[in-house]
């Protein structure tokens, strides 16, 4: 594979079917930067494998491929690396990938636009509808971009629940559920007052009944004589009061083909699990880019980047770690 493809033989890189590790190895920051050098150079020995490898690395893998990506390196080393992020789903790729979409090299873009259709972050939707309707070049062998582009926004749209609604769609149900919240919340204030105002009216004796009557035994003291208006003026009455009202949690729902799940708001450290497109669960708050979330399974809690989830259905505390 070379960095130039020859006019008289168009030809496209061979894509990879690698994927990510669930437990690669940990590779020096200096045999990472080899790999990646070797992307473009037909010379080096690990220049057929290198996209597969920096793929099976996963994760430690995409801050240099995100590097790769800039226009002052050969449009291969540009092309695989975009191929590679597409492969490994992060979430972090996505706005490079996106500024990948204005990159002079038409292969470059055209890889750019399929990475940003795997990695499935509506924040790139944008960007995509903007190359499906302007861009009207076509790669060395032949691809258009813009109908990639489209075809990206389409697996997209297949992807997530929430993609495939339409804006005015989603308003719509978001009125509805906050109107659904607020009916319910009167509901429960009106009940806690109403048993207030009942417990007010036992106290000044406006009742004609107590709310819980209760037979008042007849002390030693009123036997002998005793006012028994006075230990009537003493008893305390008790309230009786609606239990506070809970408010639902919040619950988002996974817009990436796959999710990470950490034991903390960053990339230093392994996943615990992964979720997949359209998995729904709890955000317990929130630190910076990441969401902390309930794990599916109960049996405690992870963080997850804010890129892979949609919005959460209400505000979230904030987590200081």
């Amino acid at each position: 594979m070379t960095d130039q493809i020859p006019p008289s033989q168009p030809r496209q890189p061979q894509p990879s079917q690698a994927r990510p590790e669930a437990a690669p190895p940990q590779v020096a920051d200096a045999q990472l930067r080899q790999l990646i050098v070797a992307l473009d150079n037909a010379n080096d020995p690990n220049h057929e494998r290198a996209e597969d490898d920096l793929i099976r690395l996963g994760a430690q893998a995409v801050p240099l491929l995100i590097e790769a990506l800039e226009p002052k390196y050969p449009w291969l080393r540009a092309y695989r690396a975009a191929e590679a992020l597409g492969q490994i789903g992060d979430g972090r790729a996505s706005r490079p990938l996106s500024q990948a979409l204005n990159h002079p090299n038409s292969n470059v873009r055209w890889a750019a636009v399929r990475a940003l259709g795997k990695v499935g972050d509506g924040r790139a939707l944008l960007a995509l509808r903007r190359v499906a309707r302007d861009d009207r070049s076509r790669t060395s062998w032949g691809e258009p971009v813009a109908a990639s582009a489209a075809a990206a926004l389409r697996e997209m749209q297949r992807s997530s629940t929430i993609l495939r609604l339409s804006d005015p769609i989603r308003i719509a149900l978001l009125v509805a559920v906050a109107f659904i919240a607020l009916f319910w919340a009167n509901e429960r204030i009106a009940t806690v007052r109403g048993a207030l105002n009942q417990s007010n009216h036992a106290v000044w004796g406006t009742a004609v009944t107590p709310i819980l009557p209760t037979a008042t035994p007849v002390s030693e003291d009123t036997a002998e004589g005793e006012d028994p208006e006075d230990d009537e003026a003493e008893a305390t009455p008790t309230v009786d009061t609606a239990a506070t009202p809970t408010v639902a949690p919040a619950t988002a729902t996974v817009t990436a083909p796959t999710a990470n799940v950490r034991p903390a708001p960053n990339t230093n450290n392994e996943p615990i699990a992964q979720l997949k497109a359209g998995d729904n669960v709890q955000v317990l708050g929130q630190s910076g880019d990441w969401y902390q979330i309930q794990l599916p399974d109960g049996t405690g809690r992870g963080w997850v980047a804010a890129s892979v989830l949609s919005p959460p259905s209400s505000p979230v505390p904030t987590v200081t770690n």
